[in-house]
C-alpha cells in the first residue's frame, strides 16, 4: 500500500484562541500526547516549564523526534467550548495537537462522520466541531414528519430566573 500525504479534509482541524489569538488545533487520537508549537508560546507569552528530565518523542513512523524538553498549560476557547490542555513544547507543523492524553482525561470521543469530538463527564457532555463540520446543522437531529426527514436546528440560549 503505498503512502500518501493526509489532506487537511481527512483531518479533524479546529479554530480556535488562546488568550485572543487564533490558532489552529489538530485534534489526533494517533499522537500519545499533546503537544504545543513552541512560536505560539513566544508570540504569546505563555509561560513554560523544564522538564525533569528531556522526554524523547517518536513519530507514528518510529522516527525519532527532538526530545521536549518543556511543557506548558493552555486554555483554548473553541466556538463550542474551552478546554485547558497540558502540553509538551515541541515544533510541530500546527500550532496545537490535542493527543490521545487529553482524550482519555476528558473521556473524548471522536465522531469522525460528523468531524465532532464529543468530551466531558457524563451528563455535562461538549462538544468541539472541526472546521469541516457543517456549521448550521452540527447540532440537527433529525425529524421523521409524514414520511420525509427534514432537520431541525437546537439553539443553545441562556436564560436568567429573577
Amino acid at each position: 500500500m503505498a503512502h500518501h500525504e493526509i489532506s487537511p479534509a481527512d483531518q479533524l482541524l479546529v479554530d480556535g484562541h488562546i488568550r485572543g489569538h487564533a490558532i489552529r488545533t489538530l485534534v489526533d487520537n494517533g499522537s500519545q500526547i499533546s503537544v504545543v508549537h513552541p512560536r505560539i508560546c513566544e508570540r504569546l507569552r505563555i509561560r513554560t516549564e523544564k522538564l525533569a528530565s528531556p522526554q524523547p518523542t517518536r513519530m507514528a513512523s518510529g522516527q525519532t523526534y527532538k526530545a521536549a524538553e518543556e511543557y506548558c498549560n493552555i486554555t483554548i476557547e473553541y466556538a463550542e467550548a474551552t478546554v485547558n490542555v497540558s502540553c509538551l513544547v515541541l515544533a510541530i507543523a500546527e500550532d496545537v495537537i490535542i493527543g490521545n492524553d487529553w482524550l482519555k482525561h476528558n473521556a473524548g470521543v471522536i465522531n469522525c462522520k460528523s468531524d465532532i469530538v464529543e468530551f466531558g463527564p457524563r451528563g455535562k457532555r461538549q462538544t468541539i466541531c472541526s472546521n469541516n463540520a457543517p456549521k448550521s446543522l452540527d447540532k440537527a437531529k433529525p425529524l421523521l414528519i409524514h414520511g420525509s426527514f427534514i432537520r431541525i436546528v437546537l439553539i443553545k440560549m441562556k436564560v436568567k430566573f429573577h
